[in-house]
């Protein structure tokens, strides 16, 4: 156990070290005018409106950006195609784009919904959520001629509450990421739940999240989803 510990810790100080690489990603989401939706005039903006009553959900933060129908089960509504984006000026290569995102049908007659999408450029991954509950949706993109747009938006859906907030851009290079790298952040990822208490304690928390934060971008990179946690007994 005092072994894997080790390894763990030796594993924090290599990515954090390692966190302006363009292996684990660059932090440019300051190149996005607004990307705590604050106001729908900072985007492009086809059908959305501001929410800024303070309602609180988690992932969300103050002000988020919306488009909502009353809707119930003996009167199901859906949503217009509606779309807000904003297009940037970036260096060619490789970006990894996420928002927190809410894609729901509030009448209570679907489990999911479809025609919802957060994308980059031609790129787009489909967002479905519980009533309320935002999730953090990623899309990867490869950039080639110094252009890129980001934005969200409806086609043809069955949902009636769509939100989104607090999105984040990453900049991974003109090459892939570098795998074996990769793959040791998921290593240490697959394992994260049986350390989780050991490393909240021993490290700060703003470390413990930038490191958290790097493993789900690696993550996501190899295999475009959340891979399932594994107990330390697993390998121990």
């Amino acid at each position: 156990m005092k072994k894997f510990f080790t390894f763990v810790g030796l594993m924090a100080l290599s990515l954090l070290s390692a966190s302006a690489s363009v292996e684990i990603g660059q932090d440019v989401t300051s190149k996005i005018a607004d990307p705590g939706m604050e106001a729908v005039a900072n985007w492009t903006n086809n059908g959305f409106k501001i929410n800024n009553r303070g309602t609180y959900y988690e992932l969300f933060t103050g002000n988020f950006i919306e488009q909502w129908k009353a809707s119930t089960s003996s009167s199901e509504a859906f949503l217009d195609d509606i779309d807000i984006h904003t297009t940037i000026s970036v260096d060619n290569g490789i970006y990894l784009f996420s928002a927190a995102v809410i894609a729901c049908q509030q009448s209570g007659t679907r489990e999911s919904v479809s025609g919802v999408f957060l994308y980059a450029n031609a790129d787009a991954v489909a967002c479905s959520t519980g009533d309320g509950a935002p999730e953090r949706f990623y899309v990867m993109t490869n950039v080639t001629d110094g252009q890129l747009t980001l934005g969200f938006k409806t086609e043809s859906t069955d949902a009636n509450w769509v939100a989104w907030d607090n999105a984040e851009l990453y900049f991974y290079g003109d090459a892939a990421v570098d795998m074996e790298r990769a793959v040791a952040i998921l290593t240490l990822k697959a394992n994260l739940e049986g350390i989780e208490y050991h490393a909240e304690t021993k490290m700060q928390k703003s470390v413990w999240e930038a490191l958290v934060a790097a493993m789900t971008r690696a993550e996501y990179i190899l295999f475009g989803e959340t891979a399932e946690y594994h107990s330390t007994e697993d390998i121990i």
